[in-house]
């Protein structure tokens, strides 16, 4: 299996906000997600 990774440094709020539609994806696939893991929780902090 080969998986292609890279790292990024968010510099602020709205680098952290471009994630937010593929973070939703994967908090919904993810069984285990908690709504303290989910993009709704953490962005306001």
């Amino acid at each position: 299996m080969s998986a292609d990774l890279r790292a990024e440094i968010l510099a602020g709020p709205a680098d952290l906000a471009t994630l937010e539609a593929a973070w939703w994806a994967l908090w919904r696939r993810c069984p285990g997600a908690s709504p303290f893991t989910s993009p709704a929780w953490l962005l306001p902090w």
